[in-house]
């Protein structure tokens, strides 16, 4: 890697000793599609969809479509849970 910085993702991902699992060596601010199904574990057809059905905000720069890391935050928490409630029991 060069000194100024990765000159390509490839450079920019390393692997996690802990798995073999991808980790980014810088913090990304936007991810594509395929970053952003990387990172959240869905699919890139899942991200396609998420953004047609207006459950994903993306933004456009010419052909390239990206996907602000706060967004994707914002839309993991706002899926369904299962297991432990969420919620606090209210006193009777």
């Amino acid at each position: 890697m060069k000194a100024d910085g990765p000159s390509s993702i490839s450079e920019a991902l390393q692997l996690d000793q802990n798995g073999g699992r991808l980790a980014p060596a810088v913090e990304c601010i936007s991810y594509s599609p395929l970053g952003a199904a990387l990172v959240t574990g869905r699919s890139r057809s899942r991200i396609f969809l998420a953004i047609k059905n207006g459950e994903l905000v993306a933004r456009k720069d010419g052909r390239a479509t990206l996907v602000e890391a706060t967004e994707l935050r914002r839309w993991v928490q706002s899926l369904p849970t299962i297991g432990r409630s969420t919620e606090t029991p209210t006193a009777a």
